[in-house]
C-alpha cells in the first residue's frame, strides 16, 4: 500500500521529457516545531524556519501539514556587490517575525540586483521576498544563500504563489524563525556589524582613486528592460577589503566577540543520482 501511494505521488510530478534539476535532498530532519492554538486555526500558514541547522519552509492549512522543503534564507554577511558606489551597505539577514503578504508578482526583477529574476514573488516585508529562482541556484537550496529573501525552485514558487491567490493574501500568514543557537546569532549580528565597516571602507577607497568614473556602467536588457550594471573585478574590491581590515583593526575599530562557541554546520545535504525538478520532502503538495 505505501510503495502503491509512493508511486502515484510521483507519478504526478515526474515526465519522462521532464529537466532535471539540482535540488537537494535534506537528508536529517530539521528541527521540531509545535503550532500554537491560533496559528493551527489560520486558513494558510507558510512556517520558515531560518536557522543554520534548517532552512526550510513548512506550510500548514489549519494546522495541517501540506507541503515540507528545503530554502535559502539570507546569507548573514554584510552585502555589496560593488556594481554600483551607491549601493546601500547591509547584512543580508531574512527578517525574524510574523507577516502578510504585501505584493505579489509572477515575475520581477530586481533593481538591486541588476535585473535579476525573482520567480512567483510574494513580498511580506519591503523587498523581502519568497521566490523561485534560476535553475543554477537549486544547488545551494538547503543552506544560507541570499541576499535576504526566501529562495525556493520555481515549481514550488508557483504552487505557493498559485495558493495564496486561491485562499487570499488576507488569509495568508508568512512567519519566520531563526532556530539557531543564541550564542550564533549574537555572533552573526556582531560579524556583520564588523564586516559592513570594511566594505563601506573599501567602497570608500573605490570611490576616492574615480574607479566607478574611470569604469562606467554597461546596459544590461533583461526580459526587455534595461539596468545599468558596474562591472567592478571582485578581486580588485578584495585588495581594497585586505586594506580596510588591517587599518580598521590597527584603529581598534571592531567589535570584539566575548561568545567562542563555534556555529553549527548547515544540515547535511546530498545530490542524489536521479532526482526531479520536485524536491519530495517530507510532504509535498
Amino acid at each position: 500500500m505505501i510503495n502503491l501511494i509512493l508511486s502515484c505521488i510521483l507519478a504526478g510530478f515526474v515526465h519522462s521529457d521532464e529537466v532535471k534539476h539540482s535540488v537537494p535532498v535534506v537528508v536529517d530532519s530539521p528541527p521540531a516545531i509545535e503550532l500554537t492554538d491560533k496559528e493551527k486555526k489560520m486558513p494558510l500558514l507558510i512556517y520558515v524556519d531560518k536557522g543554520s541547522g534548517a532552512q526550510m519552509m513548512r506550510i500548514f492549512e489549519k494546522g495541517v501539514l501540506v507541503a515540507s522543503f528545503p530554502v535559502s534564507t539570507g546569507r548573514e554577511v554584510a552585502e555589496s556587490n560593488y556594481k554600483n558606489p551607491n549601493f546601500e551597505t547591509y547584512c543580508s539577514t531574512t527578517p525574524i517575525g510574523q507577516f502578510k503578504p504585501t505584493q505579489m508578482s509572477d515575475l520581477h526583477l530586481s533593481k538591486q540586483w541588476g535585473g535579476s529574476k525573482m520567480y512567483n514573488a510574494v513580498f511580506f516585508k519591503g523587498g523581502y521576498a519568497i521566490h523561485g529562482v534560476d535553475e543554477n541556484y537549486y544547488e545551494h537550496l538547503g543552506s544560507r544563500a541570499s541576499g535576504g529573501c526566501i529562495r525556493t525552485t520555481q515549481e514550488n514558487s508557483k504552487k505557493i504563489f498559485d495558493k495564496i491567490q486561491k485562499i487570499g493574501a488576507n488569509k495568508t500568514t508568512i512567519k519566520v524563525i531563526d532556530s539557531s543557537p543564541v550564542s550564533e546569532q549574537l555572533n552573526i549580528a556582531e560579524d556583520c556589524e564588523n564586516q559592513q565597516k570594511v566594505v563601506k571602507c573599501a567602497q570608500g577607497k573605490l570611490k576616492k582613486e574615480d574607479y566607478y568614473k574611470n569604469n562606467p556602467p554597461t546596459p544590461k536588457d533583461v526580459n526587455g528592460q534595461t539596468f545599468m550594471v558596474y562591472n567592478i573585478p571582485r578581486e580588485y574590491a578584495y585588495e581594497k577589503e585586505v586594506e580596510c581590515r588591517e587599518e580598521l583593526s590597527a584603529q581598534g575599530a571592531f567589535r570584539q566577540s566575548v561568545r567562542v562557541s563555534p556555529r553549527p554546520k548547515p544540515r547535511p545535504i546530498k545530490l542524489p543520482d536521479h532526482y526531479t525538478s520536485e524536491p519530495m520532502q517530507d510532504a509535498p503538495f
